[in-house]
């Protein structure tokens, strides 16, 4: 847990009454919520963060609960630290990774559509590929036998942004998973996307989650974006499809 001096000194400078983990945030993290037409920001709810902790390799894990739009949203993201390009993975030397798990519980009488943005800075804008994914599960959280989420109309589930341009989508409508067992879960996904031919020097990226529940119920994501210097690169991974042009599945 990232409990130290810089904490110590935040406390110090803005009074006892701060959010715990306000100083200890990646620089650039961005969080977001919004539902018809309203939205709900962490940076103005920090008092949401419930742990800020360093990994082994680099990336920091920041978690918490969001209430709002009568909706209760636990959140967990990996984000890039400060260290540079992350260590391999399977020979693959990453530029920058960000990761999002949601779990969406929809309190309200009616269904609700959300978007749920994640954003995070780079420490190394020399990309040139992307690839990430999703993948899930929709539970009858009230046991009336019936759960649905689906993708809005004309949009994705997921989408993977870059300097605030969508490069990945995944989920596209009409995608929908639906339960009609009393208090059963149904999974989906994964769905995969890649991209190459980025270019120039970019300084942000990250994930949006579009998406309608049904009333009562709770839908999970868990989605990831991964930057990568070559083209071929995701190729290592099995990511299949990286070429000239972007391809979905």
């Amino acid at each position: 847990m990232r409990i130290c001096a810089p904490l110590v000194a935040f406390a110090a400078a803005v009074g006892v009454g701060a959010p715990v983990f306000a100083g200890l945030l990646p620089e650039g993290f961005e969080f977001e919520i919004v539902s018809n037409g309203q939205t709900y920001s962490l940076g103005n709810n920090l008092d949401d963060v419930e742990s800020v902790t360093d990994l082994e390799n680099g990336s920091i894990e920041v978690s918490g609960v969001s209430e709002a739009f009568e909706s209760v949203f636990d959140w967990t993201f990996v984000l890039p630290g400060s260290t540079g390009i992350e260590p391999s993975r399977s020979g693959l030397a990453v530029i920058a990774s960000l990761a999002s798990a949601l779990a969406v519980t929809n309190n309200s009488g009616s269904d609700q559509s959300y978007t749920v943005t994640t954003s995070a800075l780079l420490s190394d804008g020399s990309v040139t590929g992307a690839f990430g994914s999703v993948s899930g599960s929709v539970g009858d959280a009230d046991f009336d036998g019936d759960a649905s989420v689906s993708a809005p109309a004309g949009s994705s589930v997921y989408n993977g942004f870059v300097d605030g341009i969508d490069v990945l989508s995944a989920l596209d409508d009409p995608f929908s998973q639906t339960v009609n067992t009393l208090g059963a879960t149904a999974p989906f996904g994964p769905g995969n996307d890649s991209v190459s031919g980025l270019a120039g020097v970019l300084t942000g990226f990250g994930i949006r989650n579009e998406f309608t529940l049904s009333a009562g119920d709770q839908a999970t994501l868990n989605s990831t974006i991964a930057l990568v210097p070559t083209p071929g690169a995701a190729l290592v991974l099995g990511v299949a499809g990286l070429a000239a042009t972007r391809r979905r599945r």
